[in-house]
């Protein structure tokens, strides 16, 4: 039973994590690094402008490591109240689930799993042509 509750977490959290946005603004992060590095590697321009954008830059990460600190809390917070709840109701046993949840076998078993998934739905998307609304 525990290990379905380990399961039920990995799964409500990627589910979490992809509707709160982390992996679009993890995207977002990766962007502005890279602007930010062209920006300093331009030689022509001047440091006053490159000191601008680095500071609109760094402010720009800021905004994102807050969202992402407050959208992993919420992706991981969720799933274990539910686990806690069922524990409260005599469903599941927390303690358990959390030592299923820390095994390597699991974390092994859980990264393969999300890859797989990953790279499935990837190759779905690619295939499935867009629509146009009305």
């Amino acid at each position: 039973m525990s290990l379905m509750g380990a399961s039920l977490v990995v799964i409500i959290f990627a589910i979490l994590a992809h509707y709160i946005g982390l992996v679009r603004w993890t995207g977002q992060v990766m962007a502005h690094a890279r602007q930010a590095t062209a920006i300093l590697q331009d030689s022509t321009l001047d440091d006053l402008t490159k000191e601008k954008a680095m500071q609109t830059a760094a402010i720009q990460l800021f905004k994102l490591l807050g969202l992402l600190i407050l959208g992993s809390l919420t992706a991981v917070t969720l799933p274990l109240g539910v686990i806690w709840l069922a524990d409260t109701g005599g469903l599941l046993s927390f303690d358990g689930v959390l030592a299923i949840l820390v095994r390597w076998e699991f974390l092994l078993a859980a990264t393969m799993a999300g890859f797989t998934v990953f790279i499935v739905l990837h190759r779905i998307k690619k295939r499935v042509p867009k629509t146009k609304p009305f």
